[in-house]
């Protein structure tokens, strides 16, 4: 995910930041449209769903290796 291109970053358990952001996307439907359009191209450059299913499970598998 890109912030700002492919969708919206916000502070994690933050609920005034998320919902800021939902009403802002609501609001401007143009933003919104965009960054869909944006999130389908970046998810089919990845390989699409089966790509982006394998890059989580490879960074998953690295995480938890390096918890022990």
């Amino acid at each position: 995910m890109i912030d700002g291109h492919t969708g919206l970053l916000v502070p994690p358990g933050r609920h005034r930041p998320l919902g800021r952001a939902i009403a802002d996307l609501l609001a401007d439907d143009a933003r919104r449209i965009a960054m869909g359009h944006a999130a389908r191209e970046h998810v089919m450059a990845a390989g699409g769903w089966d790509g982006v299913a394998q890059k989580f499970d490879q960074i998953y598998g690295e995480h938890l290796a390096e918890s022990g």
